[in-house]
């Protein structure tokens, strides 16, 4: 097992001295810019919005399960497919695949709110629905972990498309069974539950997204982990993401159903812990220099802190609207997704030289734009319910 070792470097603008055994592959002779790179990267969000308002009308109209499940087996194709992209294509054809993975993945989130809203009763809604909402969070653990030792073992970055693509294909056998878009849809639901459940019934994403998609190329350019340490240590942010958010979820209904705060006051303040927080301790691990471990600790309690947007912002769609949530949930998402297109193209042209003072420029650029988006959230957010809703 190769281990890393911590750095006593106070480098904060040069480069780190790599200090990771290397890791053999040997099928990684791709010669790709950081443009090219950029592009293969940002590829993915143009599909990705696009599919947002009209994956929320098809959810709110017909049932989230379907369309859940759909972009979940498309993407699992394309998944398998990325390898021969690269092989026929090169990078363009890699831009393809990301473009179209896009466009059936961006329905995915909107009706995930359409199932929650169907589903989840008002009383239990920071609880559950955020508990939900992290549950990506579990993906990335398992996806960064497993993926790095099966490069590790294999020598070869395909097998890690190959092997995702067929566990969601598996997934989907068990969701087709188990999984119903509504309670009157459920077979065996009691006419108790059913009655409770009626009855009951984009700052943010700049800073998700940029840990989601650039958090391992800093591992790896910057602080120079190898594959194996770059898959464990990536997994690390989103498992205290997910403890976090489901622990912020239960303190929230708490809060709630004892009238200590109000909805809209918990959406808000959860909203802004999740925001300032986490992108100011991104800051920090910029100014940690060549200090391996402690960037590596600002940047998971940063996604701990995180961890609070779901039973805040994530779930204010909910309190909005049941009738519209699943397109009410793609106009906001949608929105956080086109802030993010640009990000890889700056980070291309400021960090050109992978050097610390670059990226820590970056990061600033990033505190910046998530404080101004929480201000405005905070300014008009609210949880009561809209008058066109009430239908």
């Amino acid at each position: 097992m190769v281990k890393s070792q911590s750095s006593g470097g106070s480098s904060s603008e040069g480069e780190c001295p790599n200090l990771s055994q290397t890791v053999e592959i040997s099928d990684t002779g791709y010669d790709w810019t950081k443009e090219q790179v950029a592009s293969i990267l940002a590829s993915f969000f143009p599909g990705y919005v696009i599919t947002h308002i009209p994956g929320g009308f098809l959810a709110d109209a017909y049932g989230g399960k379907h369309v859940l499940g759909f972009g979940v087996v498309i993407s699992a194709i394309l998944s398998a497919l990325v390898p021969i992209s690269v092989e026929l294509g090169g990078y363009r054809l890699l831009c393809v695949n990301r473009f179209l993975m896009g466009l059936v993945q961006g329905a995915l989130f909107p009706s995930v709110t359409t199932l929650l809203s169907k589903w989840v009763p008002k009383k239990e809604r920071s609880r559950l629905a955020g508990l939900v909402l992290t549950g990506p969070q579990v993906g990335s653990i398992l996806c960064n972990f497993v993926s790095g030792l099966l490069i590790s073992v294999a020598g070869t970055w395909k097998i890690v498309y190959y092997f995702w693509a067929v566990v969601a294909m598996v997934w989907y056998f068990f969701y087709l069974i188990l999984c119903f878009s509504t309670p009157e849809q459920h077979p065996n639901i009691t006419p108790a539950e059913k009655e409770e459940l009626e009855a009951e019934i984009t700052g943010h994403g700049i800073l998700f997204f940029f840990i989601v998609v650039n958090l391992p190329k800093y591992f790896k350019d910057v602080l120079k982990y190898n594959i194996k340490e770059n898959g464990m240590l990536t997994s690390l942010p989103y498992a205290a993401l997910w403890i976090s958010g489901a622990i912020s979820g239960i303190i929230a209904d708490w809060c709630i159903n004892n009238n200590y705060m109000t909805i809209t006051n918990v959406r808000k303040l959860y909203t802004t812990i999740a925001s300032i927080i986490p992108s100011a301790l991104v800051v920090v691990a910029g100014y940690c220099g060549c200090d391996r471990n402690a960037a590596s600790a600002m940047f998971i309690l940063s996604m701990f802190f995180k961890g609070p947007f779901y039973p805040g912002l994530r779930v204010n769609p909910l309190d909005i609207s049941k009738n519209f949530a699943g397109i009410l949930s793609a106009f906001v998402n949608a929105t956080g997704s086109i802030a993010y297109y640009p990000i890889p193209y700056m980070i291309a042209a400021i960090a050109k030289n992978n050097l610390l003072a670059q990226w820590t420029i970056i990061f600033w650029i990033i505190f910046m734009l998530t404080v101004l988006t929480t201000i405005v959230f905070d300014l008009w957010a609210s949880a009561e319910r809209a008058p066109w809703d009430m239908i």
